[in-house]
């Protein structure tokens, strides 16, 4: 047990999800951690997002150290709080996706009204709809893998492959502001490569873990089905945020 994160993954995994802390901190330095004590008009609940996925994060360094360094009491009883914490995490994602749609919609109205741009109410609502795309699929993989890794909790390899999968969650909504502030890409292929630079880079892991697993001699199914989650992620945001099943699905939930 105290090697397993060595035998089912890549060497120094474990510390390389520390990478999470950087990319967090300078990802959301501009829109977030620069203003948090001078922006009067942030609203609570993102406060409390971020306090829970925090919470969410340094649980998720800790849950390997604790595997690696034979804590493994402490690892189950760390993870048992994940029972409270992930649906409070996935609450709070749900009204922060809500005031942003909410706000979205307002701001376009506001612009149409003042003759700044012409949309029609349905195209206001479409567009609306379609910029929740990352928000929605980064939603929909942390609460579906995060399900799947505790479904399998008393299988190793498939616990810790799914949790892998829902812990990178958090490195796409960061790296990718941390692209755009360092690099600013011209043309519409480099604007669409540094999108889904993260997603690319994790599907690409994925794969590799499932050839590295294989041929370990170990089972590469987990490891497939979380890369595949995340392809039909890349597939939701490109495809399926443009069509009018998207928007009903939107209209309804906010």
């Amino acid at each position: 047990m105290s090697n397993v994160t060595n035998r089912i993954f890549f060497p120094n995994t474990v510390w390389f999800l520390f990478l999470l802390v950087p990319f967090i901190a300078i990802g959301f330095w501009p829109g977030y951690w620069s203003t948090l004590f001078g922006d009067t008009n942030s609203s609570s609940i993102i406060h409390i997002h971020t306090v829970l996925i925090m919470a969410w994060v340094a649980m998720s360094l800790a849950q390997p150290l604790l595997i690696v360094k034979k804590k493994l009491k402490w690892h189950r009883l760390l993870g048992k709080t994940s029972y409270v914490l992930m649906p409070l995490v996935l609450v709070s994602l749900y009204f922060l996706i809500q005031e942003r749609y909410l706000r979205r919609l307002s701001r376009m109205s506001e612009r149409v009204a003042s003759g700044e741009i012409q949309m029609t109410s349905e195209q206001i609502y479409s567009s609306a709809a379609a910029s929740l795309d990352l928000g929605l699929v980064y939603f929909l993989l942390l609460a579906g893998l995060y399900t799947l890794a505790i479904i399998y909790r008393k299988r190793i390899l498939h616990h810790a492959t799914f949790m892998f999968g829902a812990i990178l969650t958090a490195l796409g909504p960061s790296a990718d502001r941390v692209i755009f502030q360092f690099y600013s890409p011209e043309g519409v292929v480099m604007n669409y490569i540094a999108s889904y630079a993260t997603l690319t880079f994790t599907i690409l892991l994925f794969g590799a873990l499932a050839w590295y697993q294989k041929r370990k001699g170990y089972s590469s199914i987990p490891a497939l089905v979380t890369m595949g989650a995340y392809i039909g992620g890349v597939l939701l945001i490109e495809f399926g945020s443009k069509t009018g099943a998207w928007q009903v699905v939107v209209e309804s939930l906010f």
